[in-house]
């Protein structure tokens, strides 16, 4: 079982939880804890137990032998420094920055580091139709490079369409035509959430989602479910889903440009 610290408020349950994924429940995991931080076991375990607290010092140490990352070192010495904390204020402020830290890793135009390079007005033609991003995208592909026609037919669309989206590209310096080819400049555009546009823009491409959905193909995964959980449960699945979304952004940048696909993705509360 992988055991995430941002899965947790306390970081004594964050460690208990991890005790309990190694095999065997952990055991001598505390004395190479020990070890690593050079205490006692005993400490240890009194720690856990809720009687003590790791100094800042220990925790880093305990954060470079797990091996964490800079994200999970800086939110696990803030759940240490939480409880750390002498009065009820600064308890609130290490809380506070808590909750900002977990609302950063959900943001995931942050956790993905994508900037957004349209400006507003531009921003309401790009996703005014769902044509203008496909256009673009497809134009990874080499053989779309050449032939406004061919992306005409492809898409089944006036060719006089087309032109138009490709001049808007074109002026907006996404795309450049170099030699009788049009090239992507830039194909990673991002639309914030408080945008008026992003509903639009997720709406158009989830008609096209229930359009493949009738056409039955093979290839394509469609899945939808509906369930209850717990809050706990919850932030489980979301830091799967964004985790998941990292994951295939990262294999899809450098992969070759072949076929045009579209990913919807939607966790929701039912009301």
């Amino acid at each position: 079982m992988n055991v995430l610290i941002f899965d947790f408020s306390d970081y004594r349950a964050y460690l208990k939880g991890l005790l309990k994924s190694y095999p065997k429940k952990g055991h001598g995991v505390r004395s190479v804890w020990a070890q690593a931080l050079n205490c006692q076991v005993a400490f240890v375990s009194h720690v856990l137990n809720g009687l003590y607290d790791f100094s800042i010092e220990q925790g880093e140490a305990l954060t470079r032998y797990l091996a964490f990352s800079k994200d999970e070192t800086e939110y696990f010495l803030l759940l240490l420094q939480k409880e750390r904390a002498g009065t009820h204020e600064l308890k609130k402020f290490y809380t506070q920055l808590i909750q900002e830290k977990i609302s950063e890793r959900e943001d995931i135009r942050k956790r993905m580091k994508i900037k957004e390079n349209l400006s507003v007005e531009d921003q309401a033609i790009y996703y005014s139709k769902w044509l203008y991003s496909a256009t673009h995208i497809l134009l990874t592909i080499p053989e779309f490079q050449t032939s406004p026609e061919k992306i005409a037919q492809y898409f089944n669309t006036p060719l006089v369409t087309i032109r138009e989206i490709l001049e808007f590209l074109e002026t907006r310096k996404l795309i450049v035509l170099k030699n009788g080819r049009y090239l992507v400049q830039d194909s990673y555009i991002f639309i914030n959430k408080d945008s008026p546009l992003f509903s639009h823009q997720q709406s158009f491409w989830r008609q096209k989602a229930i359009e493949a959905i009738y056409q039955n193909n093979r290839e394509d995964i469609h899945f939808a479910s509906i369930f209850t959980i717990s809050e706990s449960d919850l932030k489980k699945v979301k830091e799967i889903l964004l985790k998941s979304i990292e994951e295939t952004t990262e294999i899809i940048k450098p992969s070759k440009e072949e076929k045009l696909y579209s990913i919807c993705m939607d966790l929701f509360e039912v009301k």
